[in-house]
């Protein structure tokens, strides 16, 4: 089966072409296996990839996060040559058959998690208030964005921002088991379904990503969101604890 991507990489007034195709095969436990050609010419992506089954929606997961990596390699060894920030952005699939798809960074789901604000004009600028006021929680906050934006960093970006609001969270001098302790104490959650998230995040962290499966992937996604807007909530009622029964325990 064919399917092709396209895309383009920032900064787009650059005009960046590579000298060569890529060439990447990616195989997993499952069977599913793909080849793909990866084409730069003026900042504009185009990939070709050739699987050996018609893609599900999980295989579609992978083979996006399979595309991202082949031209990450590519744009990785042109910016280190050249010094050079150079992103690449994917913006439509196109399906056996010729049916495109916009790309978007979007999980499904992970908006029902959010009770905490909204877009309404008050909601949403007494959450921007609250962020840009607040130089420990922006650098949060952009983690947490990055790791729907980056998926390649999901797993460590989701881990880094639960230690970000542990951190936030505690007094000065208090140790580390302390902290997690407060901060499951105060937002109610336990400490097994905070550690799926941290656990995850360790082995990548230290550049061993053996484990990480889509699945894992999007429990730590989940998991990082709910958590969040837990210690939103928190933090929008004064720092009061959150207990059952209105906020039942997270296991």
């Amino acid at each position: 089966m064919l399917y092709e991507f396209r895309g383009y990489l920032l900064p787009q007034h650059r005009k960046i072409s590579f000298p060569v195709d890529g060439n990447y095969h990616w195989k997993d436990g499952t069977g599913f296996t793909t080849d793909m050609s990866v084409n730069v010419t003026d900042s504009v992506i185009k990939i070709k990839c050739t699987t050996s089954r018609i893609a599900s929606d999980a295989d579609v997961n992978q083979l996006r996060f399979r595309a991202l990596g082949s031209v990450r390699a590519m744009t990785g060894a042109a910016a280190f040559i050249t010094g050079l920030g150079i992103t690449p952005v994917l913006t439509t699939l196109i399906h056996p058959g010729g049916v495109e798809v916009p790309l978007d960074f979007k999980y499904p789901g992970l908006e029902n998690l959010v009770t905490a604000f909204n877009t309404n004009a008050d909601s949403f600028t007494e959450l921007c208030l609250m962020i840009g006021n607040d130089l420990r929680l922006l650098f949060v906050f952009n983690d947490l964005i990055e790791s729907i934006a980056e998926p390649l960093q999901a797993v460590v970006n989701c881990g880094r921002v639960l230690e970000g609001v542990r951190l936030i969270m505690s007094p000065a001098g208090t140790s580390k088991s302390e902290q997690w302790r407060i901060m499951q104490e105060k937002l109610n959650i336990a400490r097994s379904y905070r550690e799926l998230v941290t656990d995850q995040s360790t082995g990548p962290r230290h550049a061993d990503r053996t484990g990480v499966t889509d699945q894992t992937f999007q429990t730590s996604l989940e998991r990082t969101w709910t958590i969040m807007n837990r210690y939103l909530l928190f933090r929008k009622r004064g720092e009061a604890p959150l207990t059952a029964p209105e906020f039942d325990l997270l296991t």
